[in-house]
């Protein structure tokens, strides 16, 4: 990226990294690092609407965590509906006078398949859920690192030119 120092090419530089900012707010991370200290001057000064970017970044990680969560919880809904009418079409075989102690222990451990299925299904999903959680997590932390990051390193840049 260029960092000539004319007003016209730095404005183009601040506003060409905000516009990557809401776009993909960690392209604009890095790409912060590798400007002049007097644009990363200017995005300090802008540091209201960079934290509303950061803001964004954040609530959309957490919209997608909800989505995803939501998903897994409504897919794993429909199992445990499946095995509950399986069961129930078991107990009510189970009725039948005419079945023998064989056929009734075999419906039995039929009922108890459809309980070890549903016990298999959520805890996969419960796995599911916590690596999503730890992902979320780390994106989040990302994001402030990202964030802590930028301001420092501008911070840094701005009491470096005040010493020079």
């Amino acid at each position: 990226m260029a960092t000539q120092t004319d007003d016209g090419s730095t404005s183009r530089e601040v506003n060409s990294l905000r516009k990557l900012a809401s776009t993909n707010f960690t392209k604009f991370a890095v790409q912060v690092q590798h400007v002049s200290a007097e644009v990363q001057m200017k995005i300090i000064e802008q540091l209201p609407e960079f934290k509303k970017l950061a803001t964004e970044a954040i609530e959309k990680l957490g919209n997608a965590h909800e989505t995803t969560m939501h998903s897994i919880e409504h897919s794993e809904d429909h199992v445990h509906q499946g095995a509950k009418e399986w069961r129930d079409a078991l107990i009510a075989m189970l009725d039948d006078p005419s079945l023998t102690l064989e056929e009734k222990l075999r419906i039995t451990a039929q009922i108890g398949e459809t309980v070890r299925i549903q016990k298999e299904v959520h805890a996969e999903n419960n796995k599911a859920k916590a690596a999503l959680f730890a992902k979320t997590a780390l994106s989040v932390v990302g994001v402030a690192g990202i964030i802590v990051v930028a301001i420092t390193g501008g911070k840094f840049g701005m009491d470096q030119g005040e010493d020079a």
